[in-house]
């Protein structure tokens, strides 16, 4: 097999769920499920040699009168009272950007070693630049909450932490009548968490996406 440079740059250019707006599931909850997941495990896999671009934020083409059909874009672009209201990919990708990771500093976010051995239930943890260290919690059950121990391992956390979650009860793909939207459409819900601790419990909400950032003082690199 022929290797690749470990230096190489690799692009996941304009990825989504599926490449065809003949699916609904583009409307739905899973979708953020799905991308949140996705960066989490591009990231994981190339570092900071890894550069993407959803497609799109404004795509078309979807018809809000048929619910065998879905949208490309993360925004909605028929005209109408709906019109560029979000979708659940917007509210992932928010999350993941701006809330787990720390856009726009000179500075890299530093992904640290972080694994779980539930296979429905995937962490991700950055160091992030400005000396915070950010889980994401993606629950992949549909009907089970999860419950995870976590042991940080070179990490001094506060006793408190920040967190947001947003699961199916923020969002929800209506079909009833047209023009079909988004009830209800709500970003996600803060979640403050005490008794942090080098070893704490958690439990997460089915299908749900979970960011827990902490202060930490860090001794190593590893969790």
């Amino acid at each position: 097999s022929t290797k690749v440079d470990p230096q190489v740059p690799v692009f996941l250019s304009e990825f989504n769920l599926a490449a065809s707006d003949k699916i609904p599931a583009l409307n739905q909850w899973i979708e953020g499920l799905w991308l949140a997941d996705s960066l989490g495990r591009f990231v994981r896999s190339f570092g900071d040699r890894g550069f993407s671009h959803f497609f799109a934020m404004i795509a078309g083409g979807t018809d809000t009168a048929d619910s065998s059909r879905g949208d490309t874009g993360y925004l909605q672009v028929e005209a109408g009272p709906y019109q560029y209201q979000p979708r659940a990919a917007y509210w992932a990708y928010k999350m993941v950007a701006s809330d787990w990771a720390k856009a726009g500093d000179s500075s890299a976010n530093q992904l640290v070693a972080c694994e779980s051995t539930n296979p429905l239930l995937d962490v991700y943890a950055d160091l992030r630049p400005d000396g915070l260290l950010s889980l994401l919690v993606i629950n992949k059950d549909p009907d089970q909450a999860c419950r995870a121990d976590f042991n940080l391992k070179g990490f001094s956390p506060g006793p408190t932490a920040t967190g947001w979650t947003f699961d199916p009860s923020h969002y929800d793909w209506e079909t009833d009548k047209p023009p079909y939207h988004a009830d209800p459409d709500r970003p996600p819900s803060s979640l403050p968490l005490t008794g942090i601790s080098r070893s704490f419990h958690a439990v997460f909400k089915p299908y749900s996406l979970t960011v827990d950032r902490k202060s930490t003082r860090l001794n190593s690199s590893h969790l």
